[in-house]
């Protein structure tokens, strides 16, 4: 511990701006260490919550109060340059205060002995996050995911050999020093526009990811879509990093240092493999053999045998509301991706499965379906509910028989009921492409309401009561 006391030294006192998830962990952990701390936060309920917690020894009276700090710590949500510099960022820059985040925090305390893999993209990161975790850990890993997956930096252990972090545009943002022995980037699609103010801003906080890498450092890139494919091409020129293209195009499948995923097979050409993985129905569709192949690399780069990692695969059961595989009733698969709240996110499950009775509706987000129109081709009938469900009626009519129904509920039932009808193999698809806030508190109670109508029913056909 005390290599460790002599890292922190440097935090002579530490002003922590935002109380919510990052801002609590932070706070705790220097707590915990001794180290003087004073919070900001401008929610009154932020601050009434903090005060209930903690009492009010640390609250900072203004921004002002902050002056005197040896470091700043920003949650990921303070704006630090658009749509303009937060009055925290201001003072440090002012007072000379160095801005940091948990992130570099637990890279300072453990930079000597453990490894980092960074994961980030538009869309993915959890699932690629959770999935690196779980096959490090059933190959007798000691590690251990966190980040923008909703566990804090600083509530992780201080004793693990490779930390694995999800890392939102915000949070790498606030980057500084640390490496990531190992950089995911998975996709980039427009997104938090609001936040960086353009497209080109947005993709150099994605960049950021594989800032301070070494020649000993593995970049892993998606290359099929063109922001990453240029970005894969400009790693390769203008560093030394290890770089490794991730493809589902067969046309890259003998492309030098691309792993390339065809089918179910995997060429690799950069371990020089093929494998033929089994197939997984938690990881279904492209996007999650993206997932999986930048999976596979990041866990070939940390040492461990193509064979150890395929053995892994088959027990990955995938994470709640996000594409997941609920079950089977009467040659019927059942899937809840409640977590498609807009019609771009509905996309991967829309384009992984055939044959679907869909159902979706809540409070449309700008544009609607129209977007998707070229995969209504998958869906056999859907169902639409809630306050969308007019407007997705329209659009729908005269592409997919559709069924305008008066909630989630029924919209369930009557699915099942066609699809058995039916009588050939098919998929009940939640995947609204809507807010869930007419009708759920929500998007996790629609996809666990989801989930209990399923229970519900496979007891009832099982003959249960």
């Amino acid at each position: 511990m005390s290599n460790l006391y002599l890292r922190l030294k440097k935090y002579k006192k530490v002003g922590i701006v935002g109380l919510g998830l990052t801002g609590i962990s932070s706070y705790k952990f220097f707590k915990n260490h001794n180290i003087p701390i004073i919070v900001f936060d401008e929610s009154p309920k932020s601050i009434e919550n903090f005060s209930n917690q903690f009492g009010d020894e640390d609250l900072a009276k203004s921004i002002n109060d902050l002056a005197l700090c040896s470091h700043m710590l920003l949650s990921p949500g303070i704006p630090l340059y658009f749509p303009r510099k937060h009055a925290a960022v201001k003072l440090a820059f002012e007072h000379n205060i160095e801005i940091t985040s948990d992130c570099e925090v637990l890279y300072e305390c453990v930079k000597d002995r453990a490894k980092f893999i960074g994961i980030t993209g538009t869309n993915g990161k959890s699932t690629t996050t959770s999935l690196i975790g779980h096959l490090l850990k059933e190959s007798g890993k000691n590690c251990v995911i966190g980040g923008n997956i909703g566990i804090g930096a600083l509530d992780l252990p201080l004793d693990c050999d490779i930390y694995v972090l999800e890392l939102s545009s915000y949070q790498l943002d606030l980057l500084n020093n640390l490496r990531f022995n190992i950089a995911i980037l998975l996709n980039v699609t427009p997104d938090h526009l609001d936040r960086h103010g353009s497209m080109i801003e947005y993709i150099k906080a994605k960049k950021k990811v594989f800032k301070n890498q070494t020649s000993e450092d593995f970049a892993i890139i998606c290359v099929d879509d063109e922001i990453t494919s240029y970005l894969y091409e400009e790693e390769k020129l203008e560093t030394n990093n290890i770089t490794i293209g991730i493809s589902s195009d067969p046309a890259k499948e003998h492309m030098k240092n691309i792993i390339c995923y065809d089918n179910k097979y995997f060429i690799d050409n950069y371990w020089n493999t093929t494998l033929n993985f089994n197939k997984n129905v938690y990881l279904q569709g492209k996007h999650n053999h993206i997932n999986l192949a930048c999976s596979y690399a990041a866990c070939r780069a940390v040492g461990i045998e193509a064979e150890e990692i395929e053995k892994h695969i088959e027990s990955f059961v995938g994470l709640p509301h996000r594409m997941q595989y609920v079950g089977n009733i009467k040659k019927i698969s059942f899937y809840n991706d409640s977590k498609a709240t807009n019609a771009e996110a509905s996309k991967p499950a829309l384009s992984s499965l055939e044959n679907i009775y869909w159902l979706l509706g809540g409070i449309p987000k700008t544009g609607g379906i129209e977007g998707i129109q070229k995969l209504f081709t998958n869906v056999k009938k859907a169902y639409v509910f809630g306050n969308a469900s007019i407007g997705f009626a329209i659009t729908l009519k005269g592409k997919v028989p559709v069924k305008i129904c008066n909630d989630m509920n029924s919209a369930f039932k009557e699915a099942y009921y066609d699809a058995v009808n039916d009588g050939n193999e098919a998929n009940i698809l939640l995947s609204p492409a809507c807010s869930s806030l007419d009708q759920f508190k929500n998007f996790e109670e629609r996809g666990e309401q989801f989930i209990k109508l399923y229970k519900n029913l496979s007891m009832v056909v099982s003959g249960g009561s």
